[in-house]
């Protein structure tokens, strides 16, 4: 039995949903009745079908009122993916993560996470910066829940600061978020990952065991036209445990004993004028950079596009200045967010001592650190 059915506007393919057992979403191509593409209801029921002008996207919506975009692959993709094994049915050059990675396990890709949309097992966290509710609400990946990262990924109680959230504070929150240690998190924002990765850091200092970055993040989602919801949903609680790992986080006094040393280096992500001086790091702040500091601004880990760079020029870039994986190294940035990325990259090219100081400058200052205004020697 059918309940809903659509044409797409070449009228060459239509989409139907039934009201049997799986009361799946299918589509068609007319030309050659064949099935391109089944959509597993989970236990929800279909009832609106639309497709987009252009034809690439389906919308779905449901009895409880939940709204799905799907991407509708034509029969031409269908049959060059199967033809040649190694094609992405509707998908752009660049949706696999470079190869190469240490730790590929800890980043996602935009496929895996499409195909995991209805995994239970799987959470998945917006950490856009500078989002609002209604921003969320406006469009975000399917089942995806959000989080602040100036708000919610740092300790509340204390002001100017960013440092990581007590154990209690971090426990409540992934708790409302409903995520659990059995639980893979996925964690995305609209900048490649220089945000979210605030909470990946955290996920894996509070001894979380699966954390993932999204690869090229929300900007190669929408790119690639994979499926997006406007539903707000409101997760079931958990009861997460936080288990502090020291060695991953440093301290102001541990970064001022490194200041001047030959045997640890501080790495600064911030942009190159911040970290000279020309710009200010932080309203109100002094400009500069924590003396003996070098410098591998954050964003230059990423392609134009937002994707990671491939391992070997990543591994390059940090030669030529100097960080290697035989010196242990302090990353940081204005209050611990680039600085986190920074970290997260470093993890994925196999340096093993890292730590992230996540008080970094707006702390540094506020316990009177000195300062430098040109760049560090070399």
């Amino acid at each position: 039995m059918v309940w809903d059915a659509a044409f797409s506007p070449d009228g060459r393919r239509l989409a139907t949903t039934g009201a049997d057992a799986k009361n799946a979403v299918r589509l068609w191509d007319l030309a050659t009745h064949r099935e391109l593409l089944t959509l597993p209801a989970a236990g929800e029921f279909f009832v609106v079908l639309a497709f987009s002008t252009d034809g690439n996207i389906l919308m779905t919506t449901t009895l409880s009122g939940i709204a799905n975009l799907w991407r509708a692959p034509s029969w031409e993709e269908i049959e060059a993916a199967e033809q040649d094994p190694s094609a992405k049915a509707a998908t752009p050059p660049g949706t696999v993560p470079p190869t190469g990675l240490v730790h590929p396990e800890a980043l996602a890709s935009t496929q895996w996470l499409e195909e995991h949309l209805r995994d239970p097992a799987v959470r998945i966290v917006d950490a856009r910066f500078g989002q609002s509710e209604s921003g969320f609400s406006s469009g975000h990946i399917p089942g995806a829940v959000r989080v602040s990262p100036l708000t919610d990924l740092r300790d509340t109680t204390r002001t100017n600061v960013h440092v990581a959230p007590a154990p209690a504070q971090f426990e409540a929150l992934m708790s409302r978020l409903g995520i659990a240690r059995t639980n893979t998190v996925v964690v995305y924002d609209a900048e490649g990952g220089l945000w979210c990765a605030r909470l990946w850091w955290l996920l894996r200092y509070y001894g979380h065991p699966d954390a993932k970055l999204l690869h090229g993040g929300l900007g190669k989602w929408r790119r690639e036209n994979r499926p997006l919801e406007d539903t707000v949903r409101q997760p079931v609680r958990s009861a997460f445990r936080a288990q502090a790992h020291p060695e991953l986080r440093a301290t102001f006094d541990q970064v001022r004993e490194a200041v001047g040393q030959t045997n640890i280096i501080i790495l600064d992500a911030l942009p190159g004028d911040q970290f000279s001086g020309k710009q200010p790091v932080m309203p109100g702040l002094p400009a500069g950079h924590i003396p003996s500091a070098k410098n591998v601004p954050a964003p230059s880990n990423l392609a134009s596009n937002g994707e990671l760079l491939a391992p070997e020029k990543l591994a390059a870039m940090y030669g030529q200045a100097g960080v290697t994986r035989s010196v242990p190294v302090i990353t940081y940035c204005g209050g611990g967010y680039y600085g986190a990325f920074t970290f997260y990259v470093l993890y994925q090219l196999g340096y093993e001592n890292v730590r992230l100081y996540d008080g970094s400058w707006a702390e540094w200052i506020s316990k009177g650190g000195a300062t430098e205004t040109a760049p560090s020697a070399e």
